[in-house]
Order: structure tokens, then sequence, then C-alpha cells
């Protein structure tokens, strides 16, 4: 879950933060800082392995682990950051 933040304006602050939770009992399991200045949208692979953080308004593309909460990669996606979408999977 994507940490949101508010101002005493009650305006968006941009958030690093991702709490994690057990999806057995929804307990809280810890909590990420991603490599990114702020994150609008999160997304996780098929296969649960990664986790994909987008930080739109500076195009950027976060892939984590999730097993570890580690940073892979950070992409520059370029201009059309909102364009992200999964792609469906390879057959070979």
């Amino acid at each position: 879950m994507l940490e949101e933040r508010r101002n005493p304006q009650y305006t968006h602050e941009p958030s690093r933060w991702v709490k994690v939770f057990s999806t057995a009992d929804l307990t809280f399991k810890r909590q990420i800082e991603l490599p990114l200045t702020d994150c609008q949208d999160l997304e996780v692979s098929r296969d649960g392995k990664y986790l994909y953080a987008l930080d739109a308004e500076n195009a950027k593309l976060a892939v984590l682990e999730t097993a570890s909460g580690r940073a892979l990669k950070v992409l520059d996606v370029g201009k059309y950051p909102l364009l992200m979408m999964a792609l469906p999977e390879r057959s070979e």
C-alpha cells in the first residue's frame, strides 16, 4: 500500500514509502523506501516477484524485488510515463 501524505493545506505531498502487508492475514510486515522522488502508481508482476513503482512527474520507473524490497533498477521511461501498461507473457 502506498503511503498517502497530505500537508496542512490538504494537498498532496510526495511519498517514497510503501507499506507491505501479509496476504494471509493482512498483518503489517515492513515498510520500503522507494528510490523515487514521488510515487503515483504501483503494479506487481504476474508472478509476484517484482514491484513496479512509477514516478510519472519525473518519468521514472523503479523495479523492486518483492521478497526483499531491494531496488533492482530505476528506468527513465521517457516522454509518456502515464502510458505504462503490463505486457502479455511471452510464450516460448
